[in-house]
């Protein structure tokens, strides 16, 4: 299980873009455009853009993602999509059984965790 409390630097940005690798391996401008304001997701909690791509290089110095293949794009330059290692993907689902502990978090934290367990395709009443 994880321990946040021993952990103060993980966000709810880091676990958001976790559990949007966990769906499916992405890039820094997918993800960008996952959580903007006018998506599905973003009208719950949207993120901006350097907090996306700083919990990318936090993610990424825990060992819980990893490259996957790079994509030639015709918008610029190649584009490394990002995919969850194991380690990432037992973290994100310790993460997404803890229970939201304070009331404060449940207008947030707890749509966000309910939106990411049914994206994933989870039960979200077998958690």
């Amino acid at each position: 299980m994880v321990n946040t409390a021993a952990e103060p630097t993980w966000s709810l940005a880091d676990w958001t873009v976790l559990g949007l690798l966990i769906e499916q391996p992405r890039h820094g401008f997918s993800l960008v455009k996952e959580l903007g304001p006018d998506t599905l997701l973003g009208h719950v909690w949207s993120v901006p853009n350097p907090m996306i791509y700083r919990a990318l290089r936090g993610l990424q110095a825990k060992g819980l993602i990893v490259p996957a293949r790079a994509e030639n794009s015709t918008l610029g330059p190649r584009r490394v999509p990002m995919r969850p290692t194991a380690k990432g993907r037992r973290c994100f689902d310790d993460w997404l059984q803890l229970p939201v502990e304070h009331f404060r978090d449940a207008r947030v934290l707890l749509r966000v965790k309910l939106h990411l367990t049914i994206r994933l395709g989870l039960d979200p009443i077998d958690r």
